[in-house]
């Protein structure tokens, strides 16, 4: 369908700028208001539904009560013969998409006080569509197009972020629904872009203003790192591992990033909804806070040096001598030391960031509460000088289970007595009212005397668990994503691991 050359009641069209899987859009001349528009037109087969043309009036309707800067202004709807059309004011910029695309190839991050303008803006026109009880469900760098409000702002190397400028203006409310009113959708059926799409949303749920605010947390995600969180060959494989994974932190791709700035876009990327920021100016807010925070001088909480790497024999506040290392991960290292005030060896285990700070202290309030021969003992927790905590807990000697499996050095008689050890804490955690939610072999440990289960840093009560897909998939029972965790969840992880 190419309408270049035609006239639309006042409209001339000049050329297409842009295609979706809804319409066609076209930049268009105004003769007798000598203006540009952008007019959109749905595509004619989809005209003659009535679910698509109703979707596409509510659209025009729905932005047309909108007035905010950086939301696309509605001028005029119209038919002619099998064409319907939205004539809206036109953007002379590009998207954000093809903005990121730019800086992709020139292998240039942009600064994060531009990536924070930018939020600001597209977290106010957010802000108050939910405020007029719109959600957009369907926010992603090709719908956020840059309006260059100077002239000198397009260069040698095209449009930048940091066009003093350039102004964000969110458009493409094909998906979006008012709260409160009935809606055509099949229930169960997906909205929006796979790659930007909420958990929530990807579990066929309709999706509500927090979701607009994962989605909105996924662009913020791609501006920093020029990647989007979760990628996969198919759709199905995409929904999965957003429903199921937690996201890549940010300083696993940029060392560079400022922790401050990963707890932010953590939270924001959080899956239970309730976890995320309650409003997309809250989100710019913190983020700006946390740009603040990385660059104050001094040591404070959240800006000290978090070097948490020791070596065999060096000796942590005084106290603890460091006879081995035990493991470490993203963020947490673990430690077998020597109390050298009561000469106990225990084991030290040591987080990097605030975030897993909250975690560790969680693990210590869950363990504290425990006492079972099968699930490792906790001692204390507390602030190491360097601005870090750390967790004191029972040194268990012996090998994990998945260094077992890997060197097939179970026999059947052990595997069985394994299962039963496994079995009773579990049974154990459930009589108590907890859930451990990330069973697999590394968190299990086996000694001369049986087995132990460790690291209940994502521990809940089961009256506080939720649908947060937190854990390990390989191991995460299939019904988490859409009814929560409960204590079977726990089961079929052991399940899992004796398989």
């Amino acid at each position: 369908m190419d309408l270049t050359g035609r006239i639309l009641h006042h409209y001339q069209i000049l050329e297409l700028i842009g295609q979706g899987g809804m319409a066609e859009v076209y930049k268009a001349y105004h003769a007798t208001l000598d203006f540009y528009v952008a007019v959109k037109v749905l595509y004619p087969h989809l005209a003659a539904q009535e679910d698509f043309l109703q979707r596409f009036r509510q659209e025009a309707r729905a932005i047309a009560k909108l007035s905010h800067p950086n939301v696309v202004r509605v001028h005029d709807f119209g038919g002619e013969g099998n064409l319907i059309y939205m004539v809206m004011e036109l953007i002379d910029g590009p998207s954000l998409h093809a903005c990121l695309e730019e800086a992709l190839k020139g292998e240039e991050y942009w600064s994060l006080d531009n990536i924070l303008q930018l939020l600001e803006k597209v977290g106010s026109a957010i802000d108050y569509a939910h405020q007029h009880s719109m959600i957009h469900r369907d926010i992603k760098p090709g719908n956020i197009l840059l309006r260059v409000e100077q002239p000198g702002d397009v260069g040698d190397r095209g449009y930048s972020l940091a066009s003093s400028g350039s102004s964000p203006v969110l458009t493409d409310f094909g998906l979006a629904y008012l709260v409160g009113q009935a809606h055509r959708s099949t229930t169960g059926a997906l909205t929006g872009t796979f790659a930007y799409i909420s958990p929530e949303q990807a579990m066929g749920e309709r999706g509500e203003q927090s979701s607009d605010l994962y989605s909105l947390a996924i662009v913020l995600y791609e501006m920093i790192t020029h990647q989007i969180p979760f990628a996969a060959d198919t759709p199905s494989g995409l929904i999965l591992r957003r429903v199921q994974e937690t996201p890549p932190p940010l300083r696993q791709l940029r060392p560079d990033v400022p922790e401050e700035i990963e707890a932010v876009v953590m939270k924001a990327l959080s899956k239970s909804p309730t976890d995320r920021y309650p409003t997309a100016s809250a989100l710019a807010e913190a983020f700006e806070q946390a740009i603040k925070d990385a660059s104050r001088p001094g040591p404070t909480l959240h800006h000290a040096k978090k070097d948490t790497t020791y070596k065999v024999g060096d000796v942590i506040t005084d106290r603890y001598e460091v006879l081995d290392i035990l493991g470490e991960g993203g963020f947490s290292w673990v430690y077998k030391v020597r109390d050298k005030d009561t000469d106990d060896v225990v084991a030290l285990k040591i987080v990097s960031d605030s975030s897993g700070a909250i975690d560790l202290r969680q693990e210590f309030r869950t363990l504290r509460a425990l006492d079972h021969p099968s699930i490792a003992k906790v001692y204390d927790v507390g602030l190491l000088p360097n601005y870090l905590y750390y967790l004191k807990l029972e040194y268990v000697q012996g090998y994990t289970l998945r260094h077992c499996i890997d060197q097939t050095i179970l026999t059947l008689g052990k595997s069985v007595e394994l299962v039963g050890d496994i079995l009773e804490a579990l049974g154990y955690l459930e009589g108590r009212g907890y859930i451990h939610r990330d069973i697999k072999p590394s968190n299990i440990v086996v000694t001369p005397t049986g087995a132990k289960i460790i690291d209940f840093n994502v521990s809940k009560r089961l009256e506080d668990s939720s649908k947060t897909q937190i854990g390990t998939p390989r191991y995460m029972a299939p019904e988490v994503p859409v009814f929560g965790w409960n204590q079977t969840c726990d089961v079929f992880s052991a399940g899992l691991v004796f398989y």
